[in-house]
């Protein structure tokens, strides 16, 4: 665990200030661009500032106690009965592939 991340961003001016904008506060991708259009001349020489979140510092134990759990309890359905434990652990276990953030 102690390997993994997720990434994301934010958006900031000319002195690296935050700027409070998140292109899905908004219902479409049109809507979007135009806010942002609106902020750039606004706002100049705004960029993104990449941000990563360690997995170890964010995720809670009870959320990986529940994701082995449900695992556990998916790997007695019929369908993967000829699951071995190595794949089990490899494809049905992983706790990456649900967003906890």
């Amino acid at each position: 665990m102690d390997i993994h991340s997720s990434n994301n961003y934010y958006w900031a001016d000319s002195n690296n200030e935050k700027v409070a904008f998140n292109e899905l506060d908004y219902p479409d991708f049109d809507s979007s661009l135009r806010a942002f259009e609106v902020l750039k001349k606004h706002t100049p020489k705004i960029h993104p500032i990449p941000i990563s979140y360690k997995d170890m510092d964010y995720l809670k134990m009870g959320f990986l106690i529940d994701n082995i759990d449900q695992a556990f309890v998916l790997w007695k359905n019929p369908w993967a009965k000829e699951l071995s434990f190595d794949d089990f652990c490899e494809y049905l276990l992983p706790y990456r592939i649900r967003t906890a953030i």
